[in-house]
């Protein structure tokens, strides 16, 4: 742990070096735009009113997305997103295994009779 206790003050100024970039940016077009518009706004003065509306609509779908999990699992603790990802991720698996069986093991075949198979071909 010593290793990561010497480098963690070099990470936080580098973090915050990284950062001062788009902070510099926001800053410069809080002083042009002077709207309710939030991000939409900077976004479509910097890259047009289309990717305005794309970044809305994904800022939208996102939070549509974030809600109802967060009012069905709200986080307590540290470890309730490990959690939940975990039983996902348990979900997940048990659902790739049982396509791969589905896949892997062939069913076998029910035999029909051959008027039934002729009557089927002429319908």
């Amino acid at each position: 742990m010593g290793g990561a206790r010497s480098s963690s003050g070099l990470v936080t100024a580098l973090a915050t070096l990284l950062f001062l970039l788009p902070l510099s940016i926001w800053l410069r077009y809080s002083g042009r735009i002077v709207s309710a518009g939030g991000l939409y706004a900077f976004v479509e003065a910097a890259a047009g009113t289309l990717l305005a509306r794309i970044q809305a609509a994904l800022w939208i779908l996102s939070y549509a997305l974030y809600s109802p999990l967060a009012w069905i699992a709200p986080v307590a603790s540290v470890w309730d997103s490990v959690d939940l990802a975990l039983a996902i991720g348990a979900i997940a698996a048990l659902g790739c295994a049982v396509a791969s069986y589905r896949l892997a093991v062939p069913r076998p075949r029910v035999p029909r009779d051959p008027e039934t198979e002729l009557a089927g071909l002429r319908a």
